[in-house]
């Protein structure tokens, strides 16, 4: 079964083993890679925890839980970066960045296709387009998130995101999850990624 993320992988050796704990991501595209499957799969707990420590207080799992139910995730593009510091300038306020005592760093251009050990406050970004389909609409969640390197392993720190207007889906339109078949047969619907 091919994964979730559209890696071109099967999901048994792309994002799985991060949900299960048995790895983890080893650089911040995977990371945002396994929580956008985790979505797919509804590994609460795991999108949870993937907050960054000052986060997760303010991020509940029953709300997270209610939108990963109501969205049915149908695919998932990671856009290119050109200028990680100009993206950086952009970037909301964030209390915890502001008061860190120690060194941050901004990670190298190449570091989404280079799988190296990150120092301890390695900041990285990745620009992303997730597809859903929510009452009737084709929903796109565009986001450019933040991440942090600290404690040894990854964490989704913020993002700044873009407004985009659902597309409402008539019962004669071929499905956005791209079965095939016309909306209005079209149940259930494929999985983020999976063929028909």
């Amino acid at each position: 079964m091919g994964c979730y993320c559209g890696s071109d992988q099967v999901f048994a050796n792309c994002c799985q083993p991060f949900l299960t704990g048995t790895v983890l991501p080893q650089t911040a595209p995977e990371l945002m890679r396994s929580r956008y499957s985790a979505y797919c799969t509804g590994h609460i707990h795991y999108i949870k925890n993937t907050y960054h420590p000052s986060q997760q207080s303010d991020q509940a799992e029953a709300d997270i839980a209610a939108f990963a139910d109501a969205a049915h995730f149908v695919g998932l593009s990671v856009l290119p970066i050109s200028d990680k510091s100009l993206l950086q300038q952009r970037m909301p306020d964030n209390p915890y960045l502001e008061s860190y005592t120690g060194t941050l760093s901004l990670a190298a251009p190449d570091s989404a296709k280079t799988v190296t050990t990150a120092a301890e406050g390695c900041i990285d970004y990745v620009h992303f387009i997730a597809r859903f389909i929510m009452q009737d609409k084709l929903q796109q969640l565009e986001e450019q998130s933040r991440f942090i390197f600290e404690q040894q392993q990854w964490w989704y720190l913020d993002g700044c995101l873009f407004s985009h207007a659902g597309q409402k889906i008539n019962r004669n339109d071929a499905c956005p999850c791209g079965s095939g078949k016309k909306y209005k047969v079209c149940r259930p619907h494929l999985m983020s990624a999976q063929q028909s």
